[in-house]
């Protein structure tokens, strides 16, 4: 009967192991989608940037002047990327059980404090956006909620399985 039971906790580590693998590669698509989305607002932004580069003065060459504007959105997506990233490999090595850390829960908050806030400014101007930024980033934020999930659950558990195993 002893071993019935440590066959459920194992059940259910296997079970938050599996989430916590997933909803890491979940946060790695959504930084790519997140990285895909700077880099159209770059593309489909062009008359704001030109606009602003307007108040540049006319001795710096605009075309200089985009290509700075370029290479900071690119940095800029290629950065969020690796955020999500580390986030994200994080999540999926603790899930297959190769490595426990932490930082990758410090980058996973930041990531969903990131998407919290991009949800609440673009409800407040929704019919001007997409309705597909604002799913997709809720979704980055419930995928970060399951990460935590995850994590918390599956290290308890295999605490318990630890100290039953030691009985």
């Amino acid at each position: 009967m002893y071993e019935v039971k440590n066959d459920n906790l194992n059940t259910e580590l296997r079970k938050y192991q599996n989430l916590l693998t997933v909803s890491g590669e979940g946060i790695i698509l959504c930084g790519l989608w997140d990285a895909l989305k700077a880099i159209l607002g770059l593309y489909y932004g062009q008359e704001n940037i030109y606009k602003l580069l307007e108040s540049v003065d006319a001795e710096i060459d605009r075309s200089i002047a985009v290509a700075v504007v370029t290479v900071i959105f690119a940095v800029t997506a290629l950065l969020v990327f690796l955020l999500h990233f580390g986030a994200g490999i994080g999540a999926v090595k603790e899930g297959k059980g190769k490595k426990k850390g932490n930082v990758y829960l410090v980058l996973t908050l930041i990531i969903m404090a990131f998407a919290v806030l991009a949800v609440a400014g673009q409800i407040s101007r929704l019919p001007e956006i997409p309705q597909l930024a604002v799913l997709m980033d809720m979704a980055t934020a419930f995928i970060c909620i399951e990460v935590f999930v995850g994590a918390v659950v599956s290290r308890r558990l295999k605490k318990r399985i630890g100290k039953e195993g030691q009985q």
